[in-house]
């Protein structure tokens, strides 16, 4: 958590447009899935619109269950791939290559400013 907006100003544009993209996917998956929600209420007059909701809202779960999917995945690359990367310009030594598991707690423990 502390270490996202840092590691994000060490991705290189193609990583950060990447990561934009699949969080525009986000948002729009998780619109879909609100104007569900919103579509019950017209259903409180007319119950063909609950179907319509039903299917709107059940579309839009599934495209935001995907969206996280692929969120997770990337962020979790952003960290494999510029972990190291990130260690380095805060100053610790780190070899070239992934970012050791004790240099990753230890950017982990330096972090938290405000902790």
């Amino acid at each position: 958590m502390f270490a996202w907006p840092r590691l994000w100003l060490v991705l290189n544009e193609s990583e950060q447009n990447t990561l934009r993209a699949a969080r525009t996917e986000l948002d729009a998956a998780v619109a879909v899935a609100g104007w569900g929600v919103l579509i019950v209420l017209p259903g409180l007059w007319w119950w063909p619109a609950l179907f319509v909701a039903a299917g709107v809202f059940a579309a839009g779960l599934r495209r935001t269950r995907a969206a996280v999917d692929t969120m997770a995945h990337l962020t979790e690359a952003a960290f494999d791939v510029r972990g190291a990367l990130l260690a380095r310009e805060l100053g610790f030594g780190v070899p070239e290559g992934p970012l050791p598991p004790d240099v990753g707690a230890q950017v982990t423990v330096h972090l938290p400013k405000h902790a």
